[in-house]
């Protein structure tokens, strides 16, 4: 039950009722006393159904919700993952959001916020208001999460690189001496940089022609770390061509067997990618100068995996060796990645109804 009392002074109403624990408390500054009895009315319903939310929990602001989950989240997430998503909150959602009470925050303001930024920085930020406020809700300090099912800007498309072997040469051919092998085993394994740069001697085994994925090179603040290799299928071999072999050879000699494969000019640490500066010409740096020496087409290290999925599929392979290769979780997301390497296959099979149907002892 509860109970309208006017402040007569004010000219407004407030409710006195007792929470779900017994607690007697009061909302305040109703105009008229039916939208005291229309607000109680709501809350009389959420009791019953286990959903009520007292209005002081709504006043907690959305910064002490993005701390707190940003800690819990930080025993259970990569390391970089983690500095991704603190570098969203610390540089888009608290200064925006960080001052307003979570209750306060409405689903079109952060439909114009999101518009505000490219669809990438939007999607590391929504991620963090999301799973704040979503904690919010679990503690029923909200009764919704307004930051749910925003619809974000489409994905620019970028029309993909693949270089054929020729071209690959060519690359070869321009690159410095000390890329040389690294540029070879990342056009024709699929390897990423963090993984390739995390390769120790005793990773390849040459008998067998396998490269063991077990480690990825991460640079957080300035310092590299190595972690558990990025794909959900966790550790995983790869074979290299047998055309490999010689320069793997020569770049494992005078090596032992825990040290690193590709290490940078300091021995005990990984190898920084081509295209680390970002300033003032995201194009300069070691891979660059090889691409214009070779009369090539601008593109980043990423894109020699790639290549190296193209080249594997012109070679016979299919969709789930790709997906083995290249480390992806299904091999849903390998279609979805590389869908228009397999245009050929339509032909194919057409091909081989054609051939099937003119066999056929009923053909006409």
């Amino acid at each position: 039950m509860a109970s309208f009392v006017k402040d007569e002074k004010r000219g407004t109403w407030t409710v006195r009722y007792r929470t779900p624990e017994r607690r007697q408390t009061t909302q305040r500054g109703f105009k008229t006393k039916r939208d005291a009895q229309q607000w109680w009315s709501k809350q009389e319903t959420a009791m019953s159904e286990g959903a009520f939310i007292r209005p002081s929990e709504g006043k907690v602001t959305v910064e002490q919700l993005v701390t707190d989950w940003l800690e819990r989240k930080r025993p259970t997430i990569r390391p970089t993952t983690y500095r991704n998503l603190e570098a969203s909150a610390r540089l888009y959602v608290l200064p925006k959001w960080g001052r307003r009470q979570a209750a306060t925050v409405r689903k079109t303001e952060i439909k114009s916020w999101a518009t505000t930024m490219n669809r990438s920085t939007a999607s590391h930020a929504l991620q963090v208001l999301r799973g704040a406020l979503d904690d919010a809700v679990d503690d029923r300090k909200i009764g919704m999460n307004p930051a749910r099912e925003i619809e974000l800007k489409p994905r620019a498309t970028k029309e993909r690189i693949y270089l054929s072997h020729d071209q690959v040469s060519d690359l070869l051919d321009a690159v410095a001496p000390e890329h040389r092998t690294l540029v070879e085993v990342l056009a024709y394994t699929g390897l990423r940089w963090g993984e390739a740069t995390a390769l120790r001697v005793s990773d390849v085994d040459m008998l067998r022609r396998r490269i063991s994925i077990t480690k990825q090179a991460v640079q957080i603040g300035g310092k590299f770390h190595e972690n558990e290799p990025k794909t959900k299928l966790g550790k995983r071999t790869v074979s290299f061509p047998r055309s490999l072999s010689g320069s793997l050879s020569k770049q494992m000699d005078g090596r032992g067997r825990d040290d690193l494969l590709f290490p940078n000019p300091h021995p005990a640490k990984a190898a920084r990618p081509p295209l680390y500066r970002r300033r003032p010409d995201p194009y300069t740096g070691w891979l660059q100068v090889a691409l214009e020496k070779a009369d090539l087409p601008r593109f980043t290290v990423h894109d020699l995996r790639h290549t190296a999925a193209s080249l594997a599929v012109s070679a016979g392979a299919n969709v789930k060796v790709l997906q083995r290769m290249l480390g992806h979780s299904s091999a849903a997301m390998t279609l979805d990645t590389y869908a228009d390497l397999f245009d050929h296959d339509l032909d194919s099979v057409a091909d081989a109804l054609d051939a099937a149907r003119a066999s056929s002892t009923r053909s006409a």
